[in-house]
Formats: C-alpha cells, sequence, structure tokens
C-alpha cells in the first residue's frame, strides 16, 4: 500500500481515530486475552480478508503517524525484538518488545466496524512511546510479509498472496497516473549581467539517515584553465550574497528556495536539476559530473507469457551493464541515476511516485498473464494521455517519427528589450521547452493505433543550432532557452534573420500576449474584417470569402482550418505561419461554419441545412453576401419556424404530445425544404406520425416509400388503417 510521508518521515493525517468508549475497549482486550497464545488463522467468511488487510495497514499507518519526531527517531534507533504473543484479526495484537535486559508489554487494539485503533506499554508513558513506535513499524512490516503470522491471520494460512505484486503495481500506476495529470512545468524569468570571478556551483549530497538527498551551494574561484574544488556553503549565506557574483542559473534557482518558518531554506531536488540540467554547474558528492534530463517512461515489453513492465530507468541501468557502482536516488518528481564511473548523472523527469514504479519494476521482473492484461492496458490508457507510455506495436499501433516545430516566442518589454524564447510545438499545438512534454504521443490514423514519437536528442540539438544561427545566446541569459536583448542592433538582426528562417519554413515567430507590440505578427480577426459570400451551386451552396488584416488578404477556407487548431494565449494560427487575436465569440460562430461546411475539390459547400448557423454569423455582426437562392431558403427557414400545422383532417387516429411534437417537426422540415431523421423506439408511432406528414403533402403528388421488405406489409395496412384516403401500392423485388 502506498502511503504519503512529510519531509520528517511523518506519515499523512488518518481517517482511524482512538476508542473513544471504554467498555469497547475493556471488551476487546477481555478478547485477546480469551484467545493468548494462538494465532488465528481460520477466516471468517463474513469478513473479506483483503478488505480486512487494508483496513489493518490504515490502522497502523495512522498509529505510526501520530507519534511526534523525537519519539520516531528513539523508536528507529531502538536495538529490540518484537515478540508476538497473540493475535486476533477482528481485536488487535498482544506483544513484548524486549529491550536488552527490559521487556516492555505492549498491545496494539483495532475496532474494524468503528474503523478505531488503541494501544497499551507496560513503560508507564501515557502518551505514545518509542516502544509504541517500534511495535507499529513491526506489526508493519510483518502486514507487508505474506508469511508472516499477522498476514496469516488475517488472510488465511491458505490464501493465495501471488497477485500482491501486480495490486501494488497498479497502485502505483494509478498513483503515477493522477500526479501526472497535475504536473505542470513553471518557468522563471530572471536576469544578471556579467559573469563573476567566483561562482557557486551546485551539489547533491546523501542524506543517508532520513533516506533523502539535498541540494546546497559550494563557493569556487576561478583558476588559471579551470575552478578550484571550492567549499561548501549554506543557501542562507548564498541568499544573503551580492547578486552581482550570481550567475543565470543561481538567479533561478534562488527562485526555487522555500523556507518554513523556523526551518532551514531549502531547494526541491527536482525542480533544481530541471535548471542545472545540461550546465556545468552540478557536482555529486562534491565531484564534477554532467548531468543530462530525459523524459521518464514506462516501458510496456512483450514476451510469450504476457506483458513484462520496465521504465526508462531500468532500461538505462539494464544498459549500462557491469559498469560498477551505479545508484538510483529518489528525488520526488522522478529518478537520479548517478554513474561515478562515467562522471555522469541522468534525471528521469516524472510525476510524483515515479520512483517507487521505478524501484518496483526493478527489484520484480514479473511477467503480467495474459488473462491480466486488460486490467493493465487500461490502467496504461489513462496514465499515457499524460506520461510517455511505450506500448508493444502489437497493442499500440506502429511506431511513427513526431516532427516538432521549432517556435521562437518574442516579448517586447517597454524599456525596448527584446525576450527571446526557445520552445517547440508538438502534435497537439502544445509549447514546451525543447526536450520536455510528452515524448510518444497515441493517436488514431484512419481507426488504427499509431504510437508518434519525438527524437528528444535531434529536438534539443535543432534548437541548439537555431539557437546558434540566430545568435540569440548574444543575449543576457534568462534561462537555459531564454534570453534578453537590449542592442537595437542585434535586435534588428534577429527579426531580420528569424523572417528569413520562417520563409524557409524552418521556424515559427510569435509574440507573447504580454508583448508591447501585441499582435504585431498579423493583428485582430474581428468580424469588420471577415467577408463571407454563399451562393447557389447545383444541390449545393457554395462558400467563400476573405479576410483583410493590414496589408495581408486570407481566404475564409483558411480561417475555418485554423479554427479548430488550439488559442495560446488568445492567439490563433488563423493560416500558416500567420497568427491573430480572435474573440471568443467570433472564434465560435466561426468554428461552427466550419463544422457545417465540406471541401469539395478546393473549395467549400454548404446544405440547406446550415442555414441557422449562418444565421448565428450575422447575429455576430459578420459581412455576409448571398444571392436569391439562399435568401429564398432563409425565407422558408423563417416561414417554417413559425409554422404549427395541425393533424390533418383525414388522419384516423389521435396522435399523443409527443406523436404531435414529432409530427409537427417534419411538416417544419417538409415546409423548409431539408431531409431529418425521426429516431424513436420501436411501437411508438414513428409510422402514423409519417403517413399525417404524408396526407398534407397529397396535393404535392405521389410520395415513395422506401422500406425493409419485411415492413412492406405494415405499411399497407397502416395505410389503409390511418389514412384510407391514401392509396397505397406495395412493389416487391418481382415486380
Amino acid at each position: 500500500m502506498a502511503r504519503g510521508k512529510n519531509s520528517r518521515g511523518r506519515r499523512d493525517p488518518r481517517s482511524m481515530s482512538r476508542f473513544a468508549d471504554p467498555e469497547l475497549l475493556a471488551q476487546l482486550l477481555a478478547r485477546m486475552a480469551d484467545k493468548k497464545g494462538k494465532a488465528k488463522s481460520q477466516v471468517d467468511p463474513d469478513v473479506d480478508p483483503e478488505e480486512l488487510q487494508e483496513k489493518w495497514s490504515d490502522a497502523l499507518n495512522s498509529f505510526c503517524g501520530a507519534h511526534n519526531d523525537d519519539v520516531m527517531v528513539r523508536g528507529e534507533k531502538l536495538r529490540a525484538l518484537l515478540k508476538i504473543k497473540s493475535i486476533d484479526r477482528l481485536s488487535g495484537v498482544e506483544c513484548s518488545v524486549i529491550a536488552g535486559f527490559d521487556t516492555f508489554e505492549c498491545s496494539f487494539m483495532i475496532d474494524v466496524a468503528n474503523t478505531a485503533y488503541d494501544y497499551n506499554c507496560s513503560c508507564g508513558d501515557f502518551e505514545l512511546c518509542e516502544h509504541t513506535y517500534f511495535m507499529g513499524l513491526k506489526l508493519e512490516a510483518m502486514l507487508e510479509d505474506p508469511k508472516s503470522a499477522l498476514s496469516k491471520a488475517i488472510l488465511g494460512a491458505g490464501a493465495d498472496n501471488t497477485d500482491k505484486a501486480f495490486r501494488q503495481t497498479l497502485s502505483l500506476l494509478k498513483s503515477l497516473t493522477q500526479n501526472a495529470q497535475l504536473e505542470q512545468a513553471v518557468q522563471s524569468e530572471v536576469t544578471v549581467e556579467e559573469k563573476p570571478q567566483t561562482r557557486y556551483v551546485w551539489n547533491l549530497a546523501e542524506d543517508g539517515y532520513y533516506g533523502s538527498s539535498r541540494l546546497f551551494p559550494c563557493i569556487q574561484q576561478e583558476k588559471k584553465g579551470g575552478w578550484t574544488k571550492g567549499k561548501e556553503s549554506t543557501i542562507e549565506a548564498f541568499l544573503k550574497s551580492a547578486r552581482s557574483n550570481w550567475s543565470p542559473i543561481d538567479h533561478q534557482l534562488a527562485d526555487l528556495v522555500k523556507q518554513e518558518r523556523w526551518q532551514s531554506p531549502t531547494i526541491e531536488v527536482a525542480e533544481g536539476l530541471r535548471v542545472l540540467a545540461g550546465t556545468d554547474l552540478f557536482c555529486y558528492d562534491r565531484e564534477p559530473c554532467t548531468l543530462r534530463m530525459s523524459p521518464l517512461e514506462i516501458l510496456v515489453l512483450e514476451s510469450d507469457l504476457g506483458l513484462q513492465l520496465s521504465t526508462s530507468v531500468g532500461d538505462y541501468v539494464t544498459r549500462l551493464g557491469k559498469i560498477g557502482d551505479i545508484k538510483v536516488l529518489n528525488v520526488s518528481r522522478g529518478v537520479l541515476v548517478y554513474v561515478p564511473s562515467l562522471k555522469e548523472a541522468v534525471y528521469f523527469r516524472g510525476p510524483l511516485h515515479s520512483f517507487e514504479i521505478c524501484r518496483q519494476l526493478l527489484e520484480q521482473k514479473d511477467v503480467v498473464s495474459k488473462d491480466k492484461m486488460p486490467v493493465l492496458l487500461q490502467q496504461l490508457e489513462q496514465l499515457r494521455a499524460c506520461m510517455a507510455v511505450r506500448l508493444p506495436e502489437s497493442v499500440a499501433g506502429k511506431e511513427v517519427p513526431a516532427e516538432t516545430q521549432p517556435v521562437l516566442m518574442l516579448q517586447l518589454r517597454r524599456s525596448g528589450a527584446l525576450d527571446v524564447s526557445m520552445q517547440v510545438r508538438d502534435r497537439s499545438q502544445m509549447l514546451h521547452a525543447p526536450g520536455e512534454g510528452l515524448a510518444r504521443i497515441h493517436e488514431k490514423v484512419d481507426g488504427q493505433p499509431v504510437q508518434f514519437v519525438r527524437d528528444i536528442p535531434a529536438e534539443i540539438q535543432r534548437a541548439q543550432d537555431i539557437v546558434v544561427e540566430l545568435q540569440i545566446n548574444r543575449g543576457v541569459p534568462l534561462s537555459r532557452w531564454s534570453w534578453r536583448m537590449t542592442d537595437g542592433d542585434e535586435i534588428s538582426d534577429l527579426l531580420t534573420d528569424a523572417g528569413s528562417a520562417v520563409e524557409r519554413a524552418e521556424l515559427t515567430v510569435l509574440w507573447h500576449k504580454d508583448s508591447v507590440s501585441r499582435f504585431d505578427v498579423i493583428g485582430r480577426l474581428t468580424a469588420n474584417n471577415v467577408r463571407v459570400e454563399v451562393s447557389r451551386q447545383r444541390d449545393w451552396f457554395g462558400l467563400s470569402g476573405t479576410c483583410q488584416i493590414g496589408d495581408q488578404e486570407i481566404s475564409l477556407k483558411e480561417i475555418l482550418a485554423g479554427m479548430h487548431g488550439r488559442p495560446m494565449n488568445g492567439l490563433m494560427e488563423i493560416s500558416p505561419g500567420k497568427w491573430a487575436a480572435v474573440a471568443a465569440e467570433l472564434r465560435d460562430a466561426l468554428k461552427r461554419l466550419s463544422d457545417v461546411s465540406q471541401e469539395n475539390r478546393g473549395k467549400l459547400q454548404l446544405d440547406a441545412s446550415a442555414a441557422p448557423i449562418v444565421n448565428v454569423l450575422e447575429a455576430a455582426k459578420i459581412q455576409i453576401e448571398a444571392d436569391k437562392h439562399w435568401e429564398k431558403c432563409l425565407k422558408r427557414l423563417r416561414d417554417a419556424q413559425d409554422t404549427l400545422q395541425d393533424p390533418p383532417a383525414g388522419l384516423n387516429a389521435e396522435l399523443r404530445d409527443y406523436q404531435l411534437e414529432g409530427f409537427r417537426w417534419l411538416c417544419r422540415l417538409s415546409q423548409w425544404g431539408v431531409g431529418g431523421i425521426l429516431a424513436d423506439d420501436m411501437g411508438l408511432g414513428k409510422t402514423v406520425q409519417t403517413l399525417a406528414l404524408l396526407l398534407t403533402r397529397v396535393e404535392s403528388g405521389p410520395t415513395l416509400v422506401i422500406a425493409p421488405t419485411s415492413l412492406g406489409f405494415n405499411w399497407q395496412r397502416e395505410c389503409e388503417r390511418f389514412t384510407p384516403t391514401l392509396t397505397p401500392i406495395l412493389f416487391r423485388d418481382i415486380d
């Protein structure tokens, strides 16, 4: 069972509480005394063993979490032995804690029905003590061991525990899915002016006592040919130092510092690694090493017996082979793998609980049998929408390279400075920093599943080449992929070179919504600069039009295609490489027009049923030019809307309310001149409603009804019964 802990190892608040009824406590103690010395292995058929095990786990977790930090530390250091005296699966445990020459009688009581627990210890301390915490830890360990006396008493001696590891894996995958959906990238904007003669490097060190890691600064002095090893410092001292000596990375890390009341400031390791990746400012245990970042992937491998789960962490460790000592660290939002012999560290970035699932799959390489594959794939289906999941081609389709589009995001400041950010746009039209975001996207093409895979190293290299080519790095670095340019000539050169790259289709340039020149790329799309034309084209209506923004004219066809893209800070790509601000009301109206139009031989077409949508455009004050045929269609629509037809006199039936409503709806469609579908359950009178409509159309001539062969005689009988004035003629395949 997954458990949450805070930075001191304390459990999260639990739903179970201590007993409030003394009589109930006395009854449970008496029950345990009657069964002293015996471990009950018989399973009560009225109690689900697995549910009971979960309640025990919750109770013990809550019990251990109720101890304060000092008691926890003493309990963890306590050198003692736990001896079980009696176990009652529905009441609790009596045991002895033997610490040297001292023996303390302890008990843990559980009330399953009332979700409560209590405890006792003979040490004389009425509060929770190190002996009760030691007992709780040992009982938790026993609960995790299917062969222990406690597990056997709860589940029964003959219980099958082979699925426990699989359930744990599913639980971790579910937790991973929830946290991946909440994951958001945060970018910092910082400034720095010059490179210092002394600098800070950031060291990652393990805390063996708490099993965690921390990030802190070290000060290095510049020397001939490099830098000194430096001396350790603290985050407090770093924050008090002169900011003029800070590097751009230091500014970003300073923004990540968090400080709780009465505690020393800290930097979340995961976010710190994200900033330090790709720089020369990272050390592990005071040893300089390269740090690179890679997305964490869940790997599903196919075998003859079923599927085997792994991760990109396990794949990397396997590929290293017998290379010496390898350290795998939990860094909250992902996993860090450090290889001392290579002086290399790889940060596999992922959501919370990433380390747990990686460790689980590293330690247990069991194959998920074919009968359990649907359950596993169902969980992975949810996860892969927010995290990279590599599935076999037999399950998720073939792998296809997914090209990302380089994007240059520009923001002009009021001071005249230009902020430049290098980004990429993925298949979902989402913007990310190069190398970040989903590395694998699952879609369906022509009804078949396909895995679109981004080449992350190539993507990063391509972005770096663009930065060098456009000389963006002449500016002051703000983050790994952002710079600030202040020189007017450099800004002019950048815009000129970027424009050339756009013409070669190598780059897209966007302006940030907060830029002083907010819509300089094209401008603003409004109802005043959109013109729509509708004209008769045989059985259809042709749709055309243009949009005039400044000196650029864009066809209506391009605009409607762009309405299906995703808005980015209020901007829409209304034509390839051309962005404009579009109000939400206008965007919705144009999108609805796009939905009812269709392309035929490079031209857009409408049918008469699209008339209400065109009326919405008029309500949005878009200029519409239409011929007389379209005006007639609109007039028929308006007349039909005002029509309230009564059942014809020749109908030998009294229509129910819903049948009358269906009949009138058919009459309006008939008057309008469009078709419709009357969809209802069998036996509710669709035939009589249609016959009533045919009576109103007698003067228009005969009507052809096409129906399955088995219903032909039924139509004939219904016609003779309800509309005797009509003359039904039945045509069969032999006629």
